[in-house]
């Protein structure tokens, strides 16, 4: 298998010299996931199995996929633990071999992944090993023993593939002995036609942009200098980009949570290559939201991707709150400033958006306030009744959850507890099918009416005699 790998095209994600493809550069300019087939990724669950040794800079890349995974957990599933073994589901031996790169004097982390491939991790078929901040510090030949152990492994294990990495960026600028050790890396990896995780340089570029910031004296945190100002690429970025607040990790190790995501989506590119998967010419360093996608139905035509409508309502402004009215309850849906958009007690009581839309994709955040349940409505048809007859709902409850297909309703089990914190909900229509996720565990994926999948109608937030804080709504729309 290793031999095609140098076959491959990665475009905009490789570099030429004299004509003759070279080394495998995985940087900023791959993080577009969506570009990715779903038969590759579904190859790379199946068949890639990736022990990853790292210390707290490298526990960044794992972050991301896990918000990846939380936005899609059927395309960009993965588990972490050595103990876990799911069928559909990418294997990471997260932390193992254990360790980083840093000892430069007697080469553990190559001892240990010999241990590793002679043993328990015979079945692995790629090695990755990030570094810690020893690259800061260390000098030529302490890089030089690191690329020789690395190519000693290649040729002791043919079978296995091998991901060389850069360090993160530490604001020392382009003089600095970090970005020294870093370029030593790349042109190593460029001459002798390496795969490279470059992790300084996804740290060094917003997404979509074309900005250096590490000649600013950027930092792994994302912070630069300029004019003798400091600034922070991603919040400016995520400033001008409110969307992807919705897929952003909660916090990340040493580095900013936008950060940390595009790691993660990098490392599904990289690996999408490694399955034998060609990236487009100009590569793909545009940041697109990640929706849960059912798996194609046989004999069918793919829906259109395209969407005619995006929102989102964070309700931290009071224009987030005008296109909402209330229905089922005689109270208001008045804001309280840092309270979300609140659905008091009803039987029910929801949220309504005003128009009428055939909604794809919806994601929201909701806590409860007070009840048992958490209820959704899309492209239905209300007629003022308690349950609407035509069109797509969802009610959880920790009882149980049902889903609604006009009118029907088909009971699951439910995969949370709904008490106490906020849940992130999500739903997708597409190829006749709707799947719903609480926290990243599917609840319900089922087939719908071709002409459910297609109707316009009403959208819905709300509760069965509880009271429901939502915090963000998210969705597409055609």
């Amino acid at each position: 298998m290793a031999g095609s790998y140098y076959a491959m095209a990665t475009a905009a994600a490789c570099f030429f010299l004299g004509g003759i493809l070279s080394a495998q550069i995985v940087d900023h300019n791959c993080i577009d996931v969506n570009l990715i087939p779903t038969a590759t990724l579904e190859k790379v669950r199946k068949e890639l199995r990736v022990a990853y040794g790292h210390s707290a800079n490298g526990s960044q890349i794992i972050t991301g996929m896990q918000a990846l995974r939380q936005d899609n957990p059927v395309k960009f599933n993965f588990t972490s633990s050595y103990r876990e073994n799911k069928p559909d589901a990418l294997s990471v031996w997260d932390n193992i071999p254990p360790g980083d790169l840093g000892d430069f004097k007697h080469c553990v982390w190559e001892e240990n992944t010999i241990k590793l491939l002679d043993g328990p991790g015979r079945g692995r078929n790629m090695v990755v090993w990030a570094w810690g901040r020893q690259l800061s510090t260390a000098t030529y030949r302490e890089v030089e023993d690191y690329l020789r152990a690395m190519n000693r492994l290649e040729k002791k294990y043919p079978e296995v593939k091998f991901v060389y990495m850069t360090g993160s960026l530490d604001g020392t600028g382009p003089k600095g002995t970090l970005h020294e050790r870093n370029e030593e890396i790349r042109d190593y990896c460029r001459k002798n036609h390496k795969l490279l995780f470059d992790f300084a340089d996804i740290e060094s570029f917003s997404p979509g942009g074309d900005t250096n910031f590490m000649p600013l004296f950027c930092n792994g945190k994302c912070d630069f200098s300029l004019n003798g100002k400091k600034y922070n690429w991603a919040q400016e970025w995520l400033a001008r980009n409110s969307v992807a607040q919705m897929t952003m990790p909660p916090s990340a190790v040493n580095t900013h949570p936008l950060c940390a995501l595009l790691k993660g989506r990098a490392f599904w590119w990289m690996l999408a290559v490694v399955a034998g998967w060609t990236p487009p010419e100009k590569g793909g360093n545009a940041f697109t939201p990640v929706a849960m996608a059912a798996a194609p139905v046989t004999g069918q035509k793919r829906a259109s991707a395209t969407t005619a409508v995006r929102r989102l309502y964070r309700f931290d402004r009071i224009q987030d709150y005008r296109p909402w009215v209330l229905f089922g309850s005689s109270a208001s849906l008045i804001p309280e400033e840092g309270k979300g958009l609140l659905v008091p007690s009803g039987t029910p009581a929801v949220a309504m958006y005003r128009g009428l839309y055939c909604v794809t994709e919806l994601e929201f955040k909701a806590q409860l306030v007070g009840g048992d349940n958490i209820s959704w409505y899309l492209n239905t048809d209300w007629s003022n009744t308690v349950r609407p007859k035509l069109g797509l709902g969802g009610v959880a409850a920790e009882s149980g959850c049902l889903l609604l297909v006009n009118g029907e309703a088909y009971k699951y089990h439910c995969p949370v507890r709904l008490g106490g914190r906020e849940h992130r909900f999500q739903v997708v229509i597409r190829d006749n099918r709707v799947i719903w996720a609480i926290d990243r565990n599917i609840v319900a994926e089922r087939e719908i009416p071709a002409a459910l999948a297609e109707r316009k109608g009403s959208m819905a937030l709300g509760g069965w005699k509880s009271t429901v804080r939502f915090a963000g709504v998210y969705f597409q729309a055609k």
